[in-house]
């Protein structure tokens, strides 16, 4: 890459992921461009998503190795983005437990337990009364609970505006309410795109595809196939639940806020539907029933849309062989955990020809 003329790069969507990958590229230098079909600032996921960053453990494969470093990379990203933007991004190390209710429960989180243990993570099994002392507003049925120290959360809309700024700080455009309409690549990347609602093409020297399950459809210009779907998934606010950690019972998350406490996500039959489902809401309903002492009153109900992909892995790479088109999608429910490390190694890749670790884990081709 040219030391001399700064890149020109698009990046296809404002999540928490393309907003990463902006602000790293941007770091390098490069003349960033950023597109998002949403009108609001704040992105569907990133509105419904909870911030939780669980569990840094595994194996030494790149999956497990790619997870763990991207938990251990967000608090030098929050500190980093305070030091750029003087914001907050809500950056905490919460713990969090596992709460059993029953003999089942319990015996199934002590067999994960010695799993985890075994790799490394720092856990430990509280008894009930430990757990009523940490967590006073946990249901009085709590026969104990699985402790892991290092589970931390992140405030994702904070976390989003943070990114922006940082990025905008360092030239990064954003375009909002734009959408692209044709994408082709031959010595460059030429764009169509509707630009609040003017059509203009443009060059780019890179283009990085990050518009979540959206992402399928654009890639289908060069005749590839991502197989990424939508999932939606349901959070909402729980008023005066008064917790201090993480709590997770049954699939879903309770945790603390400045307002009070969240809970969820539920997870839909796949659809780009935004829509609140009551379903949902009595899920949500009947999880706090469980798990707390009250049951608080549910407000703010939000919907999410996850970008889920095959074989459980995000797809992070080149388009196909020497293509300057990227794409960064399928991070599921690890957007937010995933994203700044994604947009780490985008940027280097992009950058120096190398993503620095290794990625064929994450190839288009899967």
């Amino acid at each position: 890459m040219s030391d001399l003329v700064a890149p020109a790069i698009l990046v296809v969507g404002a999540g928490i992921v393309g907003r990463c990958v902006a602000w790293y590229l941007a770091r390098t230098g490069a003349a960033v461009t950023v597109v998002e079909r949403d009108s609001d600032g704040d992105s569907l996921t990133s509105r419904a998503s909870l911030g939780v960053l669980t569990r840094p453990f595994g194996g030494s494969d790149p999956l497990s190795t790619f997870y763990r470093d991207s938990h251990h990379l967000h608090e030098t990203v929050a500190a980093e983005l305070m030091r750029e933007t003087a914001l907050d991004v809500g950056w905490r190390r919460l713990g969090g437990v596992d709460v059993a209710f029953d003999a089942d429960d319990k015996q199934r989180l002590h067999q994960k337990l010695e799993v985890h243990r075994r790799w490394g993570c720092r856990a430990k099994w509280v008894d009930c009364d430990v757990l009523r002392r940490h967590e006073p507003s946990i249901h009085s049925g709590a026969l104990g609970g699985a402790w892991y120290e290092d589970d931390c959360r992140v405030d994702p809309v904070l976390l989003g505006r943070a990114l922006r700024r940082a990025a905008e700080a360092r030239g990064a455009c954003f375009s909002f309410a734009s959408s692209v309409l044709a994408i082709s690549e031959s010595s460059d990347v030429r764009v169509e795109l509707d630009i609040q609602e003017e059509r203009i093409d443009r060059h780019f020297d890179f283009a990085v595809i990050a518009a979540g399950a959206w992402s399928s459809a654009l890639a289908q210009d060069f005749g590839v196939e991502l197989a990424v779907r939508s999932v939606p998934g349901q959070s909402c606010h729980t008023g005066s639940a008064a917790i201090r950690s993480i709590v997770r019972y049954d699939g879903l998350h309770l945790l603390p806020t400045a307002e009070g406490a969240m809970c969820g996500g539920t997870v839909e039959e796949e659809s780009y539907d935004a829509q609140i489902r009551v379903s949902s809401q009595r899920r949500l309903h009947r999880f706090c029933q469980r798990v707390l002492v009250e049951t608080p009153s549910l407000t703010d109900f939000r919907v999410g849309l996850r970008p889920k992909p095959r074989r459980g892995r995000p797809v992070i790479g080149p388009l196909q062989l020497g293509s300057q088109v990227f794409v960064a999608t399928g991070h599921y429910k690890n957007g937010v955990l995933m994203g700044p490390l994604t947009g780490q190694v985008l940027a280097r890749w992009i950058h120096n020809g190398d993503p620095g670790r290794e990625m064929s884990i994450f190839a288009v081709e899967r």
